[in-house]
């Protein structure tokens, strides 16, 4: 009788946690989704502001769209760069833009000066929902350009790892490279696909010490003819769909070689997309070859991760600050394998901001 009595206690407590805890899950489920919707009913409250005021896609210098997380909270973060047109109306805009966060009832600040840059941010508590940069009517495109100072994290070898949480909640644009036909390729291009993140194929290529340094199985070699490169390139590139460009991995023996790598990047050019050489070696003859037949090409400065400790790091992110600040933009490539590299960067990243360089994609060098 006993035994039988303790058994339907233990029931009843096991029934009463699994209660709980389909109460915090809902709890959790509508937290998020309304954060999620306010987010993004904001941002379509601010282009039909934008479009009504005379703003174009043409006006937008620059933007992005980032999924946050934070606790139970999930929310989208957007950035846009706004050249004003003339004849326009500031302050009708900032107005109703003023009204749409008083009815949202979210919280808006703004600094500077609209005759020079002004930023205006709308946030949630302390949840920004939404950062415009507006630059007065008449500002050059180029002076632009020369003004800014601007930074593109590439985060190479994605493919083995299917949670890559870590990186995505660090909230600035990074650019990923997937390796082609890893078990999470495919998965790792969805992610960032349904994000509207843009990422690029991590090719491999041989490296100076193969097959002692093995690039994988799907690597492109120097012994390989025009048709096995063209071909197994497809069959890489099938393997990772979406991508916007392609980068090396590995490589620094085929990328010295200038005839492979024209029948390379002719292949790459004909798929409309562009290439990063990741500048394994100073010999490479992908800059090169790349504006002998057009295509666009653009090289990385800075591996910021070839020893995983904190020490080196922290000294490269350091030398990445200097050459930004000499140099106006530049690329920098690390690794998702690299433990120290999330809480390194986190670090850096007020750094950045401080100096005010500017987190942005590949394809915004491109522009």
């Amino acid at each position: 009788m006993l035994k039988n009595q303790f058994g339907i206690i233990k029931f009843a407590y096991v029934l009463i946690l699994v209660f709980l805890g389909v109460l915090l899950w809902l709890y959790w489920q509508g937290s998020t989704s309304n954060l999620t919707s306010k987010s993004v009913k904001l941002d379509s409250g601010l282009t039909y502001i934008f479009l009504n005021n005379g703003i174009s896609d043409a006006d937008i210098l620059a933007q992005s769209r980032q999924e946050k997380v934070s606790g139970i909270s999930i929310w989208v973060e957007y950035y846009k760069e706004i050249k004003l047109p003339e004849k326009i109306d500031v302050s009708k805009l900032l107005k109703q833009i003023k009204k749409l966060v008083v009815d949202e009832e979210l919280d808006y600040s703004e600094k500077g000066n609209v005759s020079l840059v002004l930023t205006v941010e709308i946030r949630d508590e302390d949840k920004l929902f939404s950062k415009i940069v507006f630059f007065p009517p008449g500002y050059e495109k180029q002076s632009l350009k020369t003004s800014q100072k601007r930074v593109a994290i590439v985060i190479d070898d994605l493919g083995y790892k299917k949670d890559i949480s870590d990186f995505l909640n660090l909230g600035i644009p990074i650019t990923f490279a997937i390796l082609p036909r890893e078990m999470y390729s495919k998965h790792n291009a969805k992610e960032l696909k349904d994000k509207n993140m843009p990422y690029i194929l991590h090719l491999p290529l041989e490296p100076e010490k193969y097959p002692e340094a093995d690039p994988g199985p799907y690597a492109l070699l120097i012994k390989m003819n025009d048709k096995e490169i063209k071909k197994i390139f497809k069959e890489n590139l099938e393997s990772v769909p979406g991508v916007v460009g392609v980068s090396n991995h590995m490589g620094s023996k085929f990328s010295a070689d200038e005839k492979k790598m024209r029948v390379l990047l002719n292949s790459v050019k004909a798929s409309g997309l562009f290439y990063l050489d990741s500048y394994t070696t100073h010999k490479s003859k992908a800059k090169k070859v790349a504006d002998d037949i057009g295509l666009k090409c653009i090289e990385n400065e800075v591996f910021l991760d070839l020893e995983d400790t904190p020490e080196y790091m922290k000294k490269q992110f350091d030398k990445l600050i200097r050459k930004v600040e000499k140099e106006g933009e530049c690329i920098a490539i690390g690794h998702i394998q690299r433990k120290n590299m999330v809480p390194v960067l986190k670090d850096y990243i007020p750094k950045f901001r401080k100096n005010n360089i500017e987190f942005v994609y590949l394809t915004d060098l491109l522009k």
